[in-house]
């Protein structure tokens, strides 16, 4: 385990606190749900640790957590984040930074090392309906990405003929137009009433066809996670099948990229802000 992923371990027990205190659920899912079962911790070239939350915990979680959590960690979400909508939270350390390739550049997306925090809401179980509903929920969050997003940072040809084109909407729509939506889209269907789940923060959802069982869900397992242990879905195996195939195979050496790679910035030492004010000085040597 290196630095930047004891930084991360150290919130994640924070969070575990919290959530056992107030007897909200939660579970590792994604990469981190893999590495509690293939590496009894994270995949070792890792720096993110994704959990998810149904719903309605995850709404108790954004009332209780800046009441409970250390002086030192902050959560972010969609109220806090003044250039980017954001469709889950995340918690970071303000005394950290971790600063992802694609947001370097863009003092106001700073932020400390942290966990991202997914909501899970229930998908309607209509074949039919569910697919619409995925693609539905893709367009919104690829429209607020154009709203929130530079010309220029990521974008292929078509992202920058789409965000020309969607320029004149998103200059007249409310900051949280499309987050405003996407809430009443998603609230339709809740977690505990529905036999599906899916992650409805992605852009990829319907492309990926990341839509799972809820059954899978309906409980938690304790598994082995570095030095303590973390709460995965209690049918891993077929989750973990659904979204990775033959999860226990790693995948190529040029594949095993971090997160924040090679243009990112990450410093376990130095607060976030300092590089705020550092790009601050830059801009303004370069006017």
């Amino acid at each position: 385990m290196n630095e930047i992923q004891q930084k991360i371990l150290e919130i994640f027990i924070e969070i575990d606190k919290i959530c056992v205190k107030h007897d909200l659920r939660y579970y590792a899912i994604g990469g981190t749900c893999l590495g509690a079962v293939r590496h009894q911790g994270f995949i070792p070239w890792d720096d993110d640790l994704d959990i998810a939350m149904p719903d309605k915990d995850f709404e108790l979680f954004m009332d209780i957590a800046p009441k409970e959590l250390p002086d030192n960690l902050k959560l972010i979400n969609s109220k806090t984040l003044c250039e980017r909508g954001l469709f889950f939270a995340k918690v970071h350390d303000i005394n950290t930074t971790f600063i992802e390739r694609y947001r370097n550049g863009i003092a106001s997306n700073y932020s400390g090392i942290y966990i991202d925090i997914m909501p899970l809401s229930g998908v309607p179980c209509n074949k039919i309906r569910r697919k619409i509903f995925c693609s539905l929920i893709e367009i919104l969050i690829r429209l607020n990405e154009k709203k929130f997003g530079s010309f220029d940072i990521g974008r292929t040809k078509g992202g920058k003929l789409l965000w020309i084109v969607t320029k004149p909407v998103n200059l007249v729509v409310g900051r949280n137009f499309y987050m405003n939506l996407w809430k009443r889209l998603t609230s339709k269907c809740k977690f505990d009433d529905s036999q599906y789940t899916a992650y409805i923060w992605s852009v990829r959802l319907k492309s990926l066809n990341l839509v799972f069982k809820k059954a899978w869900f309906d409980d938690y397992v304790v598994l082995p996670f570095e030095t303590t242990s973390m709460r995965c879905p209690c049918n891993w195996k077929a989750y973990l099948t659904c979204q990775f195939g033959d999860y226990m195979k790693l995948p190529p050496v040029k594949e095993q990229e971090s997160h924040c790679g090679e243009n990112g910035i990450v410093d376990v030492k130095r607060p976030y802000t300092y590089y705020k004010q550092l790009d601050k000085r830059m801009r303004r040597k370069e006017i």
